[in-house]
């Protein structure tokens, strides 16, 4: 899937704000520019509803003691891209992802 793909409809909580939602497995992918200006996005992905971390799409921790934040930040449209092709690599997708308009709780 190529960021082009996305479709952005306005931000449900955030006036001014865009978000996409694709599914891609069993995973929901949300990309959200909460200033709607397109220069850096956020990313999170969700599992039953849930925010979930992938190895290789997220940050290791780098002790026990280490935090790391479920919403990817600072994130171009290249980077964006790069974590879809991540994550369809993870679950074996090799067909176009479908676009979801359901809002996330």
């Amino acid at each position: 899937m190529r960021f082009t793909d996305l479709q952005f409809l306005p931000h449900p909580v955030k006036a001014g704000g865009i978000q996409a939602k694709v599914q891609m497995g069993p995973y929901e992918v949300s990309v959200v520019d909460l200033t709607g200006k397109g220069n850096y996005y956020e990313l999170a992905i969700f599992k039953d509803g849930r925010f979930v971390q992938l190895p290789g799409i997220h940050p290791d921790p780098l002790n026990e003691m280490d935090w790391v934040d479920d919403v990817i930040h600072n994130l171009t449209p290249m980077n964006v891209e790069g974590i879809l092709l991540k994550l369809a690599l993870i679950i074996g997708e090799t067909s176009q992802s479908k676009q979801v308009d359901k809002v996330l709780n």
